[in-house]
């Protein structure tokens, strides 16, 4: 009788498919990308792109360990992100203004140095955690229940704290446990900014014939976004000041700040023009080391993206005309 050995062979990594992005992930399964990774088309492209960026810089002769590093230990979204943007970045700057990446060390560096001009550019990204967040974390909740659940905020939320986001969750996983219709009322937001705290009433019951089950749907009773936005200018002007970059700035010279925001509250609806000008009054307003602030909205699988850009009437010409190549060359 013909005997059958088991196959000892490993099962396949879905993360094979991009060999350049595998070596920047790990293998840790608690890695935000592995553990978030569903194989949906729209996370695939999103992995493609990366894929492609490492490639390609790579391909034209880049050190990226510093930047390989920094994603192989990310244990946040914002980690990632950071990373993915500073890719983004030096990917539209590839072929047209020489540069290089600075590495890490014991003294902190920007990111990026031009070759050949005055001028450093430092590149983070300012994300909140939003209504969006609420509700993937309910719907994870909802699987298999049969339940549908609406969310309604009195305003849009900035910010919404991850505390928040976990109490919540937790509320409404254990009302669905119960299996009848219910109400839920509370509050999220930061009082200390400008926007108070925004009342959220949520609401859940067995899915009728006219609703999808195991979803969740949002709605906002007002489209007041003043204090939102002034939360998001906050949220950016608090990247200007903050310790660490700004000494770097100072050690480093004439240095670009570049804020990528598309997931900062809903900074990607304000006008470019709008934008321009609250950003020049936060670069006037604020006692920085940066003589220019840039607003990136990036999507999240395009190498395209809106930039909108400030100069510091102290910035020396040298440097303004670097930033002028640099805003041509990502625009």
């Amino acid at each position: 009788m013909a005997q059958h050995t088991a196959s000892t062979e490993a099962p396949s990594d879905p993360f094979d498919q991009w060999p350049d992005l595998k070596p920047w992930i790990g293998t840790r399964p608690s890695h935000p990308i592995r553990a978030a990774y569903d194989g949906s088309v729209g996370q695939q492209q999103v992995l493609q792109q990366l894929e492609d960026l490492i490639r390609g810089l790579q391909s034209a002769g880049h050190s990226l360990t510093s930047k390989r590093k920094a994603m192989n230990r990310a244990s946040t979204w914002q980690e990632c992100m950071d990373v993915r943007t500073e890719l983004l970045i030096a990917g539209k700057l590839q072929g047209r203004v020489p540069f290089r990446f600075l590495p890490e060390g014991s003294t902190p560096q920007p990111d990026i140095e031009l070759i050949g001009e005055p001028l450093h550019i430092e590149i983070t990204n300012r994300w909140t955690s939003q209504s969006r967040d609420l509700r993937d974390a309910i719907e994870t909740e909802l699987v298999g229940t049969g339940f549908a659940v609406e969310i309604c905020f009195s305003e849009q939320p900035a910010r919404i704290k991850e505390t928040e986001i976990v109490r919540l969750r937790d509320q409404v996983a254990q009302s669905v446990a119960v299996g009848k219709p219910f109400t839920l009322t509370g509050k999220v937001g930061h009082p200390t900014l400008a926007q108070p705290e925004i009342e959220v009433d949520i609401s859940g019951s067995p899915a009728g014939p006219d609703q999808s089950a195991d979803s969740v749907t949002m709605t906002v009773s007002s489209a007041e976004l003043t204090d939102h936005l002034a939360d998001v200018e906050t949220f950016i002007a608090n990247k200007l000041t903050e310790g660490a970059k700004n000494n770097q700035a100072k050690a480093a010279g004439p240095t670009l700040l570049i804020v990528e925001a598309a997931r900062t509250g809903q900074a990607w609806i304000r006008p470019d023009h709008v934008w321009q000008a609250r950003l020049q009054q936060l670069l006037g307003g604020t006692t920085t080391n940066f003589v220019a602030l840039a607003l990136a909205i990036a999507g999240t699988t395009s190498n395209d993206f809106r930039l909108i850009i400030a100069i510091s009437p102290t910035c020396p010409p040298a440097s303004r005309s670097a930033i002028e190549k640099v805003t041509a060359a990502l625009t």
